[in-house]
C-alpha cells in the first residue's frame, strides 16, 4: 500500500457490537379481599378453659383474583399475624383482641395455615376462594373489635425465585365478645319468721338442755350460670352466757339462747365466719335448723324473739 499524506497509513477496522438483552420475569402481585363477616363470642366463653373453641365460621368468600397454577411451582401461605406459642394445640394466630387467637384454613384443605408445599404445586392453587376461621381462647377475654387490612400472604416460587405474591385482606372481620355475666342469685326464708314452738319449762333441766331441732329453711330462688359459690353470714347479738348462741333480745324469757346449725352439724355462731355453699337450683333448700339451749341454771318463762340477719354474697 502506498503511503498517503506524508507517509501515514489509514487503518480502517470494523467493529461489531453485540447487543445483549436480559429478560427477568416480573413478580405478579395479586390480592384477595375477603367479604365482610361477623363472629359472635358468647358470654359463656369467659368461663371456658384456655384452648377451647369459642367461635367458628366456615366458607367465607372473597374476590377471585386467583394465582395461576403451573407444574413445579411451590407455594407457602401464612398469616401476617404472629403465631401463638405455648399450650394452644395447632397453628393459631394472635389477634388484636386479648385472649383470642384464630386458626385459618382453606375450605377443603385439612391443614391450618401456615402451609408450605414442598412437593410441587401442580393443579390446585393456594388461596382458594373460601376460608374457615376458628377462634380459640388463650386467656381472659378482652373487648371485641373489627379487624381490617392485611392478614395473610401466599407466595409461589420457581427454583427459589418468588414469581407470584397474593395478599389477603379483611374488608371487615367483626368479632363481638359478649360481656362476662355478673353472678346473680335470689333467696327467701320459709317460714319467716321462724317459730321455735311452745315448750314446757320442765324441759330445761340444766345448763345445756335443749329443745328439739326445728327446720330453718333458706330457699334458693336460683342463680345464673356465672355463679359458682354462695356465701352466707349470720349477724345478730350473741348471748352473754354463751357466745355461740343468739341472744333472745325482746320479751321476758331469760336463761335460754337460740342455737343455729347447718343440718350437717356445722355451728352457725353470731357474727362468725361466712358459710359457703354450692349454688342451688330454684326451689331447693339450703338446709339449716334452730332450737333453744339453756344458758342459766334456771329460766324465766314467757315469750321472746330475736332478729337474725343473713347476708348473702356470691361469685
Amino acid at each position: 500500500m502506498a503511503p498517503l499524506n506524508g507517509g501515514f497509513f489509514h487503518v480502517i477496522a470494523a467493529l461489531s457490537l453485540a447487543v445483549l438483552s436480559f429478560c427477568a420475569q416480573a413478580q405478579q402481585q395479586r390480592r384477595l379481599d375477603l367479604d365482610a363477616f361477623t363472629m359472635n363470642v358468647a358470654a359463656t366463653a369467659h368461663s371456658a378453659a384456655v384452648g377451647a373453641v369459642i367461635g367458628a365460621s366456615n366458607r367465607i368468600g372473597g374476590n377471585h383474583d386467583g394465582m395461576a397454577a403451573h407444574p413445579g411451582g411451590r407455594y407457602a401461605i401464612a398469616s401476617t399475624y404472629p403465631l401463638v406459642n405455648g399450650s394452644i394445640a395447632g397453628q393459631c394466630y394472635a389477634t388484636p383482641i386479648q385472649g383470642i387467637c384464630m386458626r385459618v384454613m382453606d375450605v377443603g384443605n385439612a391443614a391450618h395455615w401456615p402451609i408450605e408445599n414442598t412437593s410441587g404445586w401442580l393443579t390446585t392453587p393456594p388461596g382458594r376462594s373460601f376460608y374457615s376461621f376458628t377462634l380459640i381462647k388463650t386467656g381472659p377475654l378482652g373487648v371485641g373489635r373489627t379487624l381490617t387490612g392485611l392478614y395473610g400472604r401466599a407466595t409461589v416460587s420457581d427454583t427459589g425465585t418468588i414469581t407470584q405474591v397474593r395478599s389477603f385482606y379483611f374488608r371487615g372481620f367483626t368479632i363481638n365478645v359478649a360481656a362476662e355475666p355478673v353472678p346473680t342469685c335470689g333467696f327467701r326464708l320459709a317460714p319467716n319468721p321462724v317459730n321455735l314452738g311452745l315448750h314446757d319449762t320442765r324441759t330445761f333441766t340444766g345448763v345445756g338442755a335443749t329443745t328439739p331441732w326445728l327446720p330453718l329453711n333458706v330457699i334458693s330462688e336460683g342463680c345464673n350460670a356465672a355463679t359458682t359459690q354462695v356465701h352466707m353470714t349470720w349477724r345478730g347479738t350473741a348471748d352473754a352466757n354463751n357466745n355461740g348462741l343468739f341472744r333472745v333480745t325482746t320479751g321476758d324469757i331469760r336463761g335460754v339462747g337460740i342455737e343455729v346449725q347447718r343440718t350437717t352439724g356445722a355451728a352457725i355462731v353470731p357474727n362468725g365466719a361466712r358459710q359457703t355453699w354450692t349454688p342451688a337450683a330454684n326451689g331447693v333448700n339450703y338446709p339449716h335448723r334452730a332450737r333453744f339451749r339453756q344458758t342459766l341454771p334456771t329460766i324465766t318463762q314467757g315469750t321472746g324473739s330475736t332478729a337474725i340477719t343473713i347476708g348473702f354474697t356470691y361469685n
